[in-house]
């Protein structure tokens, strides 16, 4: 599924419709194949790729009705690895995007008595959440975080802290602005009143001809970007299902 909505994927398939309709002497084809290969191409220049993070990135700020500072703990979601760690002290092996919420975590941290939950199980022996903990610890050992370490997704990792705070509870939610909508989604469909606390934003203003030029970076973020957005969208439907079954 993340193959499918990545700018790449569409470059590819342009390729495939414009040789088939040669192939087929098609001309409906072409065109089609010509309109699929520009909006690949734009998705990936720094004004839409931007473009599109900053529309959701908006949805992660806190609003006057959040009440952060009531909140009955801070749940931090990990972010996954880069590669498999050699053990609970390779922090080397965090991913640059958990890495980027837990120093924005530790250039703002929760208020003085507020419990920290870190949450994050992942498919390697060695759990996100673990990892997370031992160098925030290392780091600032005013931390004495609770672990959630059994989830996968971002939907179990919702269900996991429902066991450790029986809802309803009211929680200040950490994430990269990227995310926080999709996981907002999920911790209220477990039955968590949520307040948003944006980490990580990755929008940046643009301009000039630079902004108009694919590159790497916004393929990125576009790839990103859309998977936020398709994963919203399910997260959507599993709400409803949820809410229609109990």
């Amino acid at each position: 599924m993340y193959l499918l909505l990545s700018p790449l994927t569409w470059v590819w398939l342009a390729l495939l419709l414009w040789a088939a309709g040669h192939h087929w002497r098609r001309r409906w084809l072409r065109r089609m194949a010509m309109a699929l290969g520009l909006l690949a191409a734009a998705t990936m220049t720094p004004l839409v790729a931007n473009a599109l993070v900053g529309a959701i990135e908006q949805r992660a700020d806190a609003g006057p009705e959040d009440h952060c500072e009531r909140a009955d703990a801070l749940v931090v979601l990990s972010a996954g690895l880069g590669r498999t760690p050699r053990n609970a002290s390779d922090h080397g092996s965090l991913s640059d995007i958990s890495l980027a919420r837990l120093f924005e975590l530790i250039e703002r941290p929760p208020n003085a008595g507020m419990p920290l939950i870190i949450s994050g199980g992942g498919p390697h022996p060695i759990p996100e959440a673990q990892l997370l903990a031992t160098l925030l610890e290392l780091l600032d050992p005013r931390f004495e975080p609770t672990l959630e370490n059994r989830s996968r997704t971002t939907w179990e990792s919702a269900l996991e802290v429902a066991k450790m705070l029986p809802p309803p509870r009211h929680i200040a939610l950490a994430s990269s602005a990227l995310h926080l909508p999709r996981a907002r989604l999920a911790f209220e469909a477990a039955g968590f009143s949520v307040c948003r606390r944006p980490l990580d934003r990755r929008h940046v203003a643009v301009g000039g001809i630079g902004a108009v030029t694919p590159q790497t970076s916004s393929l990125r973020k576009t790839e990103a970007a859309m998977h936020e957005l398709v994963g919203e969208a399910y997260y959507r439907f599993r709400a409803r299902y949820r809410k229609e079954e109990t």
